[in-house]
C-alpha cells in the first residue's frame, strides 16, 4: 500500500513509486533490497560493504563524502597506520575485547611490505615493494582494486577525502578512490593528476588536511617542503619552502601549522596555508631520530636518545617545552591521547599518565619496536614477537593475548572502525574484530 507523500506542499500520487535510500545498496551496480540495522553493513546480495548515515539513516557507499539521503557531509574516518603525525579526533572508545583471527583472513598478498598501510572507511590500503597498491575490504578481505605507480612506494602514503595520494621517487600520484569504488566495473583506475618534485626525492610520509598534500623531498643540496591543492595537484604556496640539507624532519600537523623537527634539536614552523616560517627555535637538547614524535592536539610529544620524554606545547604565548618523564634507557615509540602515554621498549611498555607520571611498567617477555594503540581506557601492543596483547590502563599483565604474526615485524598495528589491523614485512594481513 502506497500512502501520499508529501515534498514541498506538493502531494504525490498514491501509486508513485518511492525508493527508500536506506533500505537499499548504495552501489549503482547492485541497488538491491538490503538490511540498515547496524552502523556498517555488507549487502546480502553484492558483498559490498556500506555504511548508514547518522542524521537520516540513509545507506551510502564506502568513502562517500556527502550522504545521497540527506546531503550532509559524512564523518570519514582516516586511520594512518604511521600513527601520531597529526591530531585525529575521532572518539575511541575503550576495547573490551578481541576476536580470534576468522576467514578469510590471514591473507597473504605474497609480496614484502615496508611503508606502513593506511585505512579510511572500511577499505585498507596496502603499498608493497614492487611498486604495487592493494585495496582490501576490512570486513569481507575482498580485493577491491589493485594497480601499480611503476616503481618502488618508499614512504607512507595518505587518504583523505575518499583521494588516495601514493608517492614514488621523485612524485606522487592522486587516485579518486571514493569514484572507483562507486563504479568498480571500470576495471581499472588512473591517476586523476600527478605532481612531480623535480630532482628531489620524496623522503617522509606524505602527510594531508582537509585541503592540501605536504611533502618533503630532498637532494645532496637542499630539503624542500611543498604545498600540493587535493582538487588538481598545484601548488598552493607562492613558491615551496627550501630548507638547509640537514632539515629533513618528519613533517607534523599541529592545527594550522606545519612543523618540522630536525636533527639534533632544531624547530621549524610553517603556516600551512602561505609557507610562511613564522618561528623557528631550538630544544636544547637532541631528538631521537628513531622515535616519531606523536601529536595530541597542542602537544608534540618526543624523546631523546637516552629516553627521556619531552613536549612541545605551542602556546598562545610561544612554544613551551616541558619535561616529562625519564625512561631510565632509550625507548623505541610514543603513542599518547588526552589521558594517557604510553612507551614501548626492549623490556615491554610503559604507562604514564598525559602529564608523564608513571602509572606502571610492564615486562611481557618480548620487547615491542611498534607504536601502540590507545583507544579510551586500553591499548593494544604488537611485540616483537608477533603477539597482539590487549592491556586494561589498570592492570599490568595483558586481559588477552594472541599469536598473529611469524617472521619480522616492522609495521605498527592500525586501529579501525571494526577491526585491529596487522601487516607483516613479508606481506601477511591480519585482522582482528574489536568490541567496546
Amino acid at each position: 500500500m502506497n500512502l501520499p507523500v508529501t515534498i514541498k506542499n506538493e502531494t504525490l500520487p498514491t501509486n508513485s513509486p518511492v525508493f527508500e535510500l536506506w533500505t537499499h545498496c548504495p552501489y549503482l551496480a547492485c541497488g538491491e533490497l538490503t538490511s540498515a540495522g547496524f552502523q556498517t553493513h555488507i549487502c546480502g546480495q553484492c558483498g559490498n560493504a556500506f555504511n548508514v548515515c547518522d542524521h537520516c539513516r540513509a545507506t551510502n557507499r564506502l568513502l562517500s563524502i556527502h550522504c545521497r539521503g540527506c546531503g550532509q557531509k559524512l564523518a570519514t574516518q582516516t586511520w594512518p597506520m604511521e600513527t601520531g603525525l597529526h591530531w585525529s579526533s575521532i572518539p575511541r572508545p575503550s576495547i573490551k575485547s578481541i576476536e580470534a583471527v576468522q576467514v578469510p583472513f590471514p591473507i597473504n598478498l605474497g609480496v614484502g611490505v615496508q611503508v606502513s598501510p593506511v585505512a579510511c572507511d572500511g577499505v585498507i590500503v596496502i603499498c608493497n615493494t614492487n611498486g604495487g597498491v592493494v585495496v582490501i575490504s576490512e570486513y569481507t578481505g575482498q580485493r577491491l582494486l589493485e594497480f601499480s605507480v611503476g616503481s618502488q612506494i618508499a614512504v607512507t602514503p595518505a587518504l583523505r577525502n575518499g583521494m588516495l595520494f601514493v608517492a614514488a621517487a621523485n612524485e606522487f600520484h592522486a587516485f579518486d578512490l571514493a569514484a572507483f569504488l562507486d563504479q568498480p566495473s571500470r576495471g581499472h583506475i588512473t591517476p586523476a593528476w600527478s605532481f612531480s618534485c623535480g630532482a628531489e626525492t620524496i623522503t617522509q610520509p606524505l602527510l594531508a588536511d582537509d585541503t592540501a598534500v605536504y611533502v618533503l623531498t630532498q637532494n645532496s643540496f637542499q630539503t624542500v617542503l611543498y604545498a600540493v591543492s587535493q582538487n588538481d595537484g598545484t601548488e598552493i604556496w607562492p613558491s615551496p619552502l627550501v630548507l638547509h640539507p640537514e632539515q629533513a624532519g618528519c613533517p607534523l600537523l599541529v592545527q594550522d601549522q606545519v612543523v618540522l623537527i630536525s636533527p639534533p634539536s632544531s624547530v621549524t614552523v610553517v603556516a600551512a596555508a602561505t609557507g610562511d616560517v613564522t618561528q623557528t627555535f631550538s630544544l636544547n637538547r637532541q631528538v631521537d631520530q628513531q622515535v616519531t614524535p606523536f601529536v595530541t592536539g597542542k602537544r608534540i610529544f618526543l624523546s631523546d636518545p637516552t629516553g627521556h620524554i619531552f613536549e612541545i606545547v605551542f602556546d598562545r604565548s610561544g612554544p613551551l617545552i616541558n619535561p616529562l618523564h625519564d625512561a631510565g634507557s632509550r625507548i623505541s615509540t610514543i603513542a599518547a591521547s588526552n589521558e594517557y602515554l604510553v612507551l614501548s621498549h626492549l623490556a615491554g611498555v610503559t604507562l604514564l599518565s598525559s602529564r608523564g607520571a608513571l602509572l606502571w611498567t610492564g615486562e611481557i617477555m618480548e620487547s615491542v619496536s611498534t607504536v601502540p594503540i590507545i583507544s579510551g581506557e586500553s591499548f593494544f601492543v604488537l611485540d616483537d614477537g608477533g603477539n597482539g596483547l590487549l592491556f586494561d590502563v589498570l592492570k599490568t599483565n595483558p586481559i588477552q593475548r594472541m599469536r598473529l604474526l611469524p617472521g619480522e615485524i616492522g609495521l605498527s598495528p592500525l586501529r579501525t572502525q571494526s577491526h585491529i589491523v596487522v601487516v607483516g614485512a613479508e606481506g601477511k594481513v591480519v585482522a582482528l574484530k574489536w568490541q567496546s
